[in-house]
């Protein structure tokens, strides 16, 4: 559902409309890529390059652009996108972790890493599937902060998927609560009670 936010899946049924583009029907190539310049997306499997750094993975954020080869390495990057890398590992507090290997990164550090990777090119509309689910409790709530402190700070829209009712009210304004496919319930993230909760996992 969420990579049809941004013209990953092709739909048959329903409107999509993302930063004023329609997803209705097929869109052209272009277009769909100026699109997902503005959209930054966390993936629940992070879908980093664990023998690389982890400034190449930020860097592998700017592919898309033109002369997108050069964002394999940061090695082959043009400074401006190292630079920028480096400081959207800034932003989730992994500067010094730069040269590192992303699979020898903890598990809450390479969230951190594919964070940022999403962030660098400064998106409207930043999504996150399941951002806290492979996360140790304490290491969970410090992704979801970190989330909301960044779309608060670079006044971007955060819309994320969770299983946690919790992280849901602290970190929303408005839940969209789905039960088998469906909208089971939608509205202000502080009226979702228990009451609703235990309706929605019965």
């Amino acid at each position: 559902l969420l990579k049809c936010l941004d013209g990953q899946e092709i739909f048959d049924h329903g409107e999509i409309a993302t930063l004023g583009t329609s997803l209705r029907a097929k869109q052209p190539v272009a277009l769909l890529k100026n699109l997902r310049r503005s959209v930054g997306f966390v993936f629940q499997t992070h879908s980093l390059v664990g023998r690389l750094s982890a400034l190449s993975n930020v860097v592998h954020g700017f592919m898309g652009e033109r002369g997108s080869w050069r964002a394999s390495t940061h090695h082959l990057a043009p400074y401006s996108w190292r630079l920028k890398a480096l400081r959207s590992l800034g932003d989730v507090q992994l500067q010094d972790f730069c040269e590192q290997r992303v699979d020898e990164l903890s598990g809450g550090q390479a969230q951190r890493v594919a964070i940022a990777r999403a962030m660098v090119r400064d998106p409207r509309l930043l999504i996150a599937d399941e951002p806290s689910a492979s996360l140790d409790p304490a290491a969970g709530e410090d992704i979801m902060k970190l989330f909301s402190d960044l779309s608060q700070k670079n006044q971007t829209t955060l819309l994320f998927t969770t299983h946690d009712i919790q992280h849901a009210r602290s970190y929303s304004d408005r839940i969209i609560a789905l039960q088998q496919g469906k909208v089971f319930w939608t509205g202000p993230s502080n009226l979702f009670d228990p009451d609703l909760s235990a309706a929605l996992f019965r």
